[in-house]
């Protein structure tokens, strides 16, 4: 200690202190003093001090607080790639005493910092305080729920990192509560999503993914659901998760109808067609089995998997023998599979006899299927010649139209078909 004042940087010298240091209360005391006194005259050595002093032994409960707050007065003035020696320090003397007085500096300040910095503190300094020090959990838990002002990128960072390693269900209810009272906003969230970008985040993202999946209609915006960016934002971030996001979507498909998982998958479909072949043959599955599906789910599916046919065109090939078999299963509901899923490829070249065979099951009968034949025709007519669009009519629509008016018991989509066939009737050829 006597001989630091010899050396230009004596940062080397300092951090092996607490190895050399005696046990006594007496030794601890002065060794505190002299490096206050050290810090006092050169704040350049702040976080070298800091981090010597922490690591000193026998720390009674005052000489913690002295050192948190020495850390804290600090903090207001160091450079900002010495905030994470701070930060650990400060988590390392926190206490139910001055709880509040460390978060809110903590808080505070890596509000400011830039995402690299927050990922550091997240992933090396909170990530170990949270895993044996159950008091800053809890002052972090009661910071959030007394707060009143908007939650920062930082303050989302903290969350997903507590959902890594405590109890989902305090978390999920952080979540909800901070949601309620309006100091969670979703460009925040997402913002600090995109700077989550780090595998240690992974599994907390798509936590917080599925938990909005599962409460998309309590989570929104307007009409936003909050699940719908969280979700495209962990495919894309973390590749690792893709087939539990895509799984999870398809399963929400099934369990609860027309939900957030149709936009999320058409919204894959559209701007991540070429990550979403790679998982082609789990959504090829999933059609083939989707007999109780709703119509707009079945869309979805349907969209997601034709928009990877320009990556991979073995799809092609698949997806035409999936075609057949459904249409002519002899089943209504897998019929009805086949002929949504021919509305998406029915302007294609390579699909020219889907028309025909639709057609076939349109000439053979009227049935609940009948309106979505009506729709895929509404979709590819005008790609049509003018004779092959007369030929489709004289053949098929109108003696369909005849059948279906002089028939009473038929069902209400096939008379809301014969309403959707007396409009396109009046169209000009």
């Amino acid at each position: 200690m006597e001989i630091l004042d010899l050396f230009d940087d004596p940062r080397q010298l300092i951090e092996v202190i607490p190895e050399v240091c005696g046990t006594s209360s007496i030794e601890v005391t002065w060794v505190m003093e002299k490096l206050h006194e050290l810090v006092l005259q050169n704040r350049t050595l702040s976080s070298c001090v800091i981090g010597a002093l922490c690591e000193l032994p026998n720390l009674n409960a005052d000489q913690k607080q002295q050192i948190s707050e020495l850390s804290i007065a600090f903090l207001t003035f160091v450079q900002e790639n010495d905030v994470p020696v701070l930060v650990r320090t400060l988590l390392r003397t926190i206490s139910k005493r001055n709880g509040n007085t460390v978060i809110d500096a903590v808080r505070s300040t890596c509000a400011q910092l830039d995402a690299d910095l927050l990922q550091l503190i997240c992933t090396e300094v909170l990530s170990t305080a949270f895993s044996v020090n159950s008091v800053a959990v809890s002052s972090f838990l009661a910071a959030f729920k007394n707060e009143t002002n908007e939650l920062s990128s930082f303050d989302v960072l903290v969350i997903l990192t507590l959902l890594n390693q405590r109890d989902r269900n305090i978390i999920f209810s952080t979540v909800k509560s901070a949601f309620n009272r309006e100091i969670l906003k979703l460009d925040i969230l997402v913002d600090a999503i995109k700077m989550a970008n780090h595998r240690f985040f992974a599994n907390s993202v798509y936590t917080l993914a599925m938990y909005f999946i599962h409460n998309a209609t309590l989570f929104k915006s307007g009409n936003v659901s909050w699940a719908h960016p969280v979700c495209i934002y962990t495919y894309v971030l973390f590749s690792e998760k893709q087939t539990s996001i895509l799984s999870a979507l398809l399963s929400s498909l099934q369990k609860e109808g027309d939900c957030v998982a149709n936009d999320v998958l058409v919204t894959l479909g559209i701007s991540h067609s070429e990550d979403l072949s790679n998982h082609a043959s789990m959504i090829e599955d999933a059609l083939s089995h989707a007999v109780d599906y709703s119509p707009l789910c079945l869309h979805s599916i349907c969209f997601a998997l034709t928009s990877c046919f320009k990556h991979n065109p073995n799809l092609v090939q698949h997806f035409y023998i999936l075609l057949r078999k459904c249409l002519f299963s002899g089943q209504e509901s897998s019929t009805r599979i086949g002929i949504i899923a021919a509305t998406h490829v029915i302007t294609n070249p390579e699909f020219d006899q889907v028309l025909e065979w639709v057609l076939q099951i349109m000439r053979a009968k009227v049935d609940q299927n009948t309106i979505h034949i009506l729709d895929l025709l509404n979709q590819c007519l005008e790609s049509l010649e003018d004779d092959r669009v007369r030929y489709i009519f004289e053949r098929f629509l109108y003696p369909m139209m005849k059948s279906i008016s002089f028939t009473a018991e038929k069902t209400n989509d096939a008379v809301f078909a014969y309403k959707e066939c007396k409009v396109w009737s009046n169209r000009s050829l």
